[in-house]
């Protein structure tokens, strides 16, 4: 897809979820919410291959869930919690487990609870991946004002049939409007988008939130905010089952320059009442998009925090972090494997997201090895603090790499129509090359670049944490 594509599927989504009355089944879909910018997210849109397998996937998971509906009584599973489920806060995360047997920590909303936690609040955190409950346990015993929970994805026999069917209305009026579409990119877009896959997870999710916050009647709700169709769907059944309640989405990366969904407001019932950001840029974007009568846009900066270095003493290494999608890591892996052999006097290390499984990367270097080049499984302060040179394409660890005196260098791509550059706001000075060999080229002139200045200019993105702003929001 490139950047026409892209925007005229902005045109088409836009009269969907842009008209009066948009019902929280369209809302469902994610196809509907564009909340990255990557190729690989973006293709799903015009590339009809696997509709068909696709479809035909989405029939048998129907018939199967439909199957285990008519032979219980109920679709809803209930979690045991050791903990005391009294709670006036309840934060909705991702379980990303700890590096090298450190202490657990959330890796989206540490911060956040360790500064709730020196106030009288008490926590819920619900997790939308499963964790084993095992590890729950253990979780449940660190703190008693903090219990852990796992959501279940299993909706009462009522509510399934519902949702069931109302997915079922909507996919029709999608694929009609595609048979009866003329224009060949409308017609694949109302192809695809009719699958509605994800709908059955979202509402479900969702759904059982909005159960937990009737039940308990928390005073406030906390997501991220990546502009995706479960948090615009977290909001609506937390509100809907219970009005006082306050919604909070916390936008805890950078914005991308074509991150359309997390820009886009969908009205009182989906918006989520306060929006965090971590920094004033971020926060000058979404005023210019949110309605200010109901919802509020706070920079409580990073949570993160870092010793500044002014990037003295490093050693001639080179640290390489790729984001979580699969080909970029492939592509900054043979990057990385054709720059250790062009540089053999320097150490090259790559680092994945923590989310990622590094099997096939640790197989390569076992089977092809390289002297020079490392696979990284140490913190990322530990990773950074010998390394002079950062190499990225889309991977928002960049921030951290700076504030840690690493002289950022972007990995672009010829072919490449839409920027994934997370920080896009400074590409003025941000050095970009193509090829090792231009990276190579060019090494003397990028050490002796400031990292000061790089520093200097992303903290208009990405501001430090400020505690009491925080505070200010939880009285």
């Amino acid at each position: 897809m490139n950047t026409k594509q892209l925007y005229k599927t902005k045109h088409y989504i836009d009269k969907i979820l842009l008209k009066k009355k948009i019902s929280y089944i369209e809302i469902s879909n994610s196809l509907l919410h564009i909340h990255r910018s990557h190729h690989d997210f973006l293709s799903t849109y015009f590339n009809s291959s696997s509709i068909n397998r696709r479809f035909n996937y989405k029939i048998k998971k129907a018939i199967s869930a439909l199957k285990f509906s008519l032979t219980k009584k109920s679709l809803v599973k209930e979690t045991t919690i050791i903990t005391p489920q009294i709670f006036d806060i309840l934060i909705v995360s991702h379980f990303v487990p700890s590096a090298n047997n450190s202490p657990y920590e959330d890796f989206y909303f540490s911060q956040i609870i360790n500064s709730l936690l020196k106030t009288k609040h008490c926590i819920k955190i619900l997790y939308l991946n499963d964790v084993n409950i095992t590890t729950l346990d253990e979780l449940n015993r660190i703190n008693s004002k903090v219990s852990f929970e796992n959501i279940s994805k299993k909706i009462p026999t009522k509510i399934f049939f519902i949702f069931a069917i109302s997915i079922f209305l909507q996919s029709l009026i999608y694929r009609f409007k595609s048979c009866f579409s003329k224009d060949s990119d409308k017609k694949k877009f109302y192809k695809n988008i009719s699958r509605m896959e994800s709908s059955w997870t979202n509402l479900g999710v969702s759904y059982n939130i909005g159960s937990i916050v009737r039940k308990s009647k928390p005073k406030y709700i906390m997501t991220t905010f990546d502009g995706q169709a479960y948090e615009r769907l977290i909001y609506f059944f937390s509100k809907k089952f219970y009005e006082k309640i306050i919604c909070i989405g916390y936008l805890h990366s950078a914005l991308f320059e074509h991150q359309i969904s997390v820009k886009q407001s969908l009205g009182p019932n989906f918006d989520p009442d306060i929006i965090f950001t971590q920094g004033n840029f971020a926060t000058r974007v979404l005023n210019n998009s949110f309605n200010k009568d109901y919802t509020k846009i706070m920079t409580i900066g990073s949570p993160r925090k870092f010793d500044f270095d002014k990037g003295t003493k490093k050693e001639k290494s080179i640290l390489i972090i790729p984001s979580g999608f699969l080909n970029e890591v492939i592509y900054l892996f043979s990057f990385a494997k054709e720059l250790a052999q062009l540089i053999p006097d320097y150490k090259i290390y790559f680092r994945v997201h923590p989310s990622f499984s590094p099997e096939f990367i640790l197989d390569d270097l076992s089977s092809n090895h390289i002297a020079n080049l490392f696979f990284s499984d140490s913190t990322f302060e530990n990773a950074a603090s010998a390394c002079k040179f950062a190499l990225f394409r889309d991977s928002t660890a960049i921030f951290n790499a700076i504030k840690l005196g690493l002289i950022p260098v972007r990995i672009g791509k010829e072919e490449e129509d839409i920027s994934v550059n997370p920080i896009y706001g400074i590409r003025e000075i941000l050095p970009e090359f193509y090829t090792p060999c231009q990276f190579l080229s060019q090494i003397d002139y990028l050490s002796s670049l400031d990292i000061g200045v790089f520093q200097k200019a992303i903290d208009d993105i990405v501001s430090e944490y400020n505690e009491s702003d925080f505070y200010a929001v939880f009285k």
